[in-house]
């Protein structure tokens, strides 16, 4: 991961903490373009990342928050590999994304300790994130229904691209979330 540096590395049953420090010393405000040294708070936060070597690995990164003086706003530092408000790095999500596609959610669920709906909350942004960077012309589609939880009769409708063999859209018809297929 880049612009980090690891200060420590403890182990705690079986899960390993790395400490993380940030190498730059400011940020350019997101309001005003302009750049500023000034700390005003720091609030570390825990992370989940990918396993090393069976293990689950949490990175503690500090949560940043400085005052420009320029715009005299408190811009939050943006991590290139953590989302907004997550708790999970971005490769590790993409990780559960790529599993739960060969698997199922209640698998995945179970080998990583998530609930199903931490899982279900990383499968749908994975899956908005994927609609927005990389939207092409679907020629054939796929539609079929699945059960979320087996024997449960949570369905949800399955559109999918043929031809690239791509998640198109999952509708969760029970809950009358119908998200349109562009």
């Amino acid at each position: 991961m880049p612009e980090v540096k690891v200060e420590t590395c403890t182990q705690v049953e079986g899960k390993i903490f790395l400490g993380l420090s940030i190498i730059s010393e400011g940020i350019v405000s997101h309001h005003c373009q302009k750049y500023t040294e000034k700390l005003h708070q720091n609030r570390p936060i825990s992370v989940r990342d990918l396993s090393v070597f069976g293990r689950p690995v949490y990175l503690k990164i500090p949560r940043r928050q400085f005052y420009c003086p320029s715009c005299q706003r408190y811009p939050t530092e943006i991590i290139d590999f953590l989302g907004l408000k997550k708790r999970h790095t971005k490769r590790y999500e993409q990780n559960v994304y790529e599993r739960v596609q060969q698997s199922s959610m209640e698998q995945v669920g179970r080998e990583e300790g998530l609930s199903y709906d931490e899982i279900k909350g990383i499968f749908d942004s994975a899956i908005n994130l994927q609609k927005k960077t990389s939207w092409e012309p679907v020629k054939r589609i796929s539609l079929d229904e699945i059960s979320m939880r087996k024997g449960q009769g949570n369905l949800v409708t399955v559109v999918g691209d043929i031809s690239s063999g791509n998640l198109i859209e999952m509708i969760d018809i029970m809950s009358g979330n119908t998200p349109i297929v562009k």
